[in-house]
C-alpha cells in the first residue's frame, strides 16, 4: 500500500492480493469519500477474468497445506487476529467513517462484530468434532469426520464492510479452506487492510486472496462464471436477490 498526499488527506493506492503478493494489474478505479466527493480515499485496480482465475489457482495451492494444518493451530491464528483487531479498532473505525460514511458509533460496532466473530470461531478450532453414529448392523461402527471443502469464492456488499466479510472469511479459513474474496468496490481500502491483518495474524500466503472490481460486467461476474471451471467448491454472497438467484443457478449446474 502506498500513500499519495492530497488536499484532503492521504489517498491510499494498493493492488490485488494474490498468493501473498500485491498485484497491480487492471484499469484503476477510485473510491471517494461519500460525504466529500473531493476527497479521494483510494485508487485500486480492477481484476479481469484471468487474474481471478490465477487467484483461485493460488488458493488451491495454499489449500493443500492449510487443510492439513491442525484445526487448533488454525484457531490460534484467529486468536491472534482478535488481538490485532482490538488494537486496530480505532483506526478501522476512522477509516470506515471516511470511506463508507458511517457514524463513528456505527463504524465501531461494525468492527466489534468482526472481533466477536473471530473470538467465537477461534474457540471452534478445538471443537471441530465428528460423530459416532449408532448402526443397525452388527459388528459395524459408523463415524463422521469434518473435512475442508477446498476454495471458497466470496462476494460481499459495502453496507457492513468489516462485519459481513468476517462472518464468511473467518469460518471459512478456520475450517481449513482457502478463499478468493471480491469485496465491495465501495469499501476497497477497508477490505485491503482487513486482509493484511489476517496476514499479520499468521495466515499463510495464498489462503486469503483479494480481487477488486465491480459486479456485473466486472470482477464479480467473472468470479461467478469461474464456478463452471470447477475453481470454487463453495460460494458465499451478500447482495441483491436477482444476483443471488443467478449465482444459485450457476452453482446448481456444478
Amino acid at each position: 500500500m502506498r500513500k499519495a498526499a492530497g488536499k484532503y488527506g492521504n489517498t491510499l493506492e494498493f493492488g490485488h492480493l494474490v498468493g501473498g503478493e500485491e498485484v497491480l494489474e487492471g484499469p484503476l478505479l477510485e473510491r471517494r469519500n461519500p460525504s466529500d466527493r473531493e476527497d479521494v480515499v483510494a485508487r485500486f485496480p480492477e481484476a479481469d477474468k484471468d487474474l481471478v482465475r490465477k487467484a483461485a489457482l493460488k488458493a488451491r495451492e495454499a489449500f493443500a497445506e492449510w487443510s492439513r494444518t491442525p484445526a487448533p493451530i488454525r484457531g490460534q491464528v484467529l486468536f491472534n487476529l482478535v488481538k490485532i483487531l482490538e488494537r486496530e479498532k480505532p483506526t478501522l473505525t476512522r477509516l470506515m467513517v471516511r470511506e463508507v460514511g458511517k457514524t463513528p458509533k456505527e463504524a465501531a460496532g461494525d468492527v466489534q462484530e468482526a472481533i466477536d466473530t473471530a473470538l467465537f470461531f477461534a474457540s471452534e478450532g478445538r471443537r471441530l468434532y465428528g460423530q459416532t453414529v449408532p448402526s443397525e448392523m452388527r459388528d459395524k461402527e459408523l463415524f463422521t469426520f469434518r473435512r475442508p471443502l477446498g476454495v471458497v469464492g466470496i462476494i460481499t456488499a459495502g453496507n457492513f464492510p468489516i462485519a459481513v466479510p468476517s462472518w464468511k472469511l473467518i469460518p471459512a479459513v478456520l475450517t481449513g479452506n482457502a478463499v478468493v474474496w471480491k469485496p465491495s468496490e465501495d469499501a476497497p481500502t477497508l477490505s485491503f487492510v482487513f486482509a493484511k491483518l489476517f496476514e499479520e495474524a499468521g495466515l499463510p500466503p495464498g489462503v486469503l486472496n483479494v480481487v477488486f472490481g465491480g459486479g456485473k460486467g466486472s470482477t464479480g461476474q467473472w468470479m461467478v462464471e469461474l464456478m463452471d471451471e470447477g475453481l470454487f467448491q463453495k460460494f458465499a454472497f451478500t447482495g441483491s436477490t436477482q444476483v443471488g438467484r443467478w449465482i444459485g443457478e450457476v452453482a446448481g449446474g456444478t
